[in-house]
């Protein structure tokens, strides 16, 4: 359980959710490689997340990699992709002992099979503790992609645009609007 002592009265946000941004300049400043980086940025938002948790924020949102960080190099984008592997399989077991809904935002795609594959099955392992707690971890992620992927969704299901407005569309989202929004840089 987190130690903190927050002022009586003080009412925490439902949702919060992270960009990591600056983990490269951050590693080169001390002399890391850029993947060195994106571990202790990894590590970071970690603990705060966990902490989140323990003062029972219920979804907390991690943007981890986004559409345009495919144009990385190879090297840094196999890194960024062995921290996935690594931290899903060292994080299932968390989500069931703390009761976690692990929800993948994104295209799923683009990634690796195999990481597609973990975070699909992890997903339906861990859905059924979404009243609990949420963690949403937002990989190959873009806002302006979620909204293209939305209009198809919209356009598949049928629904005529005349009945399409700023509530009808929400459903076709990723996810519901987060209350605080921290960009890590």
């Amino acid at each position: 359980m987190t130690d903190i002592d927050l002022p009586k009265g003080t009412v925490l946000p439902n949702h919060i959710a992270m960009i990591l941004d600056g983990n490269r300049r951050w590693a080169r400043a001390r002399g890391l490689k850029p993947w060195e980086g994106h571990y202790y940025g990894f590590k970071a938002v970690e603990a705060l997340a966990y902490a989140s948790r323990d003062l029972g924020v219920h979804t907390f949102t991690v943007w981890a990699f986004s559409t345009e960080n495919w144009e990385r190099s190879k090297e840094e984008i196999d890194a960024i992709m062995n921290l996935f592997r690594k931290a899903l399989k060292e994080k299932e077991k968390e989500f069931h002992r703390d009761r976690v809904a692990l929800i993948h935002l994104g295209r799923k795609d683009r990634l690796p099979k195999d990481i597609r594959s973990e975070l699909t099955r992890i997903e339906a392992d861990t859905a059924k503790y979404s009243a609990n707690h949420v963690f949403n971890l937002a990989i190959d992620y873009g806002g302006r992609s979620e909204i293209v992927r939305a209009a198809q969704k919209a356009i598949d299901s049928g629904i005529a645009f005349s009945e399409l407005d700023e509530k009808s569309f929400e459903k076709f989202l990723d996810k519901h609007i987060f209350r605080i929004f921290l960009r890590k840089s």
